[in-house]
């Protein structure tokens, strides 16, 4: 995994609405932040109620960073899912678990006390990237949300896309780019969580018959029937570029089955299957107390031992 810290497209979403800090949990129910994700798509809509930053793909980072927020509040740890939310966006969590063991200062050889605030940030400017790229079994991807590690490589990873316009043409190609990106991956990595989130107008704007094609593409991407070639979780948020400069969100048009609460249940208990118990031990907790089954006790799953 590699990256450059030479850029920060995040940044135009510092600040946009207010941060939830409680658990998403309500049961087995996992409530996602709606109201920041509308507040942080309203960053991308001009006066004139007109979409900007397509091309930038200031959408997507809006997406990344909400939803690795979203993974965060679940209890992952602040350093482990990609992008963070403070740069650098990147800091491979090894570097991270150093800066946290470090006092606060050090005795130098001539027996100075040094703080050792300084340097912690040289190694966090140095170490820190602003985007990150995964080696597939064919070739680097760049990724959008990302858990990974150097002992266990991919963990977790979530594509994103959206979509303003040219809708017949985009799903095509997304759905081509969803699939080529689940093939590279799973490739290398067969136990990791994939998931693939979307965000559109699609269904808003009178374009029926691709908004009934685009959620077909939605449920096949997940359809485990086909072997190794699944996603784990798949998501869908509507959006309308609304007067003011602000954007809307329209849950109520997104059929159940892809809602976003749906998408993290999917995702998370997912990733808790594939790994041993003793991982990602706060996230559990916050997750509850009920017994989950491991690949040590369970195996591989079929869809993908047969990869």
């Amino acid at each position: 995994m590699f990256g450059t810290m030479d850029d920060d497209s995040y940044s135009r979403f510092d600040g946009a609405g207010t941060r939830a800090v409680e658990s998403p949990w309500q049961g087995a129910t996992f409530l996602p932040d709606l109201p920041r994700l509308e507040a942080m798509m309203s960053r991308c809509v001009t006066p004139d109620a007109t979409w900007v930053g397509q091309t930038a793909g200031a959408i997507g980072k809006g997406l990344d960073l909400w939803i690795a927020d979203e993974l965060r509040r679940a209890g992952y740890e602040p350093d482990a899912v990609w992008p963070r939310a403070d740069r650098p966006r990147v800091l491979p969590a090894s570097s991270g678990r150093l800066l946290r063991r470090l006092p606060k200062s050090i005795r130098t050889a001539s027996g100075e006390r040094m703080l050792t605030a300084p340097f912690a940030e040289k190694v966090r400017e140095l170490a820190g990237q602003s985007t990150m790229a995964v080696q597939g079994e064919f070739f680097p991807k760049q990724v959008d949300v990302l858990v990974a590690d150097w002992d266990r490589g991919v963990e977790l990873m979530v594509s994103t896309k959206s979509m303003t316009g040219s809708y017949g043409n985009n799903i095509t190609n997304r759905w081509e780019e969803f699939v080529g990106d689940l093939r590279n991956i799973r490739g290398r990595f067969p136990l990791a969580t994939l998931g693939a989130f979307y965000l559109s107008d699609i269904g808003l704007v009178g374009e029926k018959d691709n908004f009934a094609r685009l959620q077909e593409m939605l449920r096949r991407l997940r359809n485990k029937t086909e072997s190794g070639a699944a996603y784990d979780a798949t998501g869908l948020v509507l959006a309308n570029a609304s007067g003011a400069g602000k954007a809307e969100l329209r849950m109520d048009q997104v059929p159940d089955d892809l809602r976003p609460g749906r998408f993290f249940e999917d995702l998370i208990r997912t990733a808790f299957e594939r790994l041993p118990n003793s991982e990602r031990a706060a996230a559990r907790r916050m997750y509850g107390t009920k017994e989950l089954p491991t690949i040590e006790v369970t195996g591989i799953p079929d869809e993908i031992a047969s990869n």
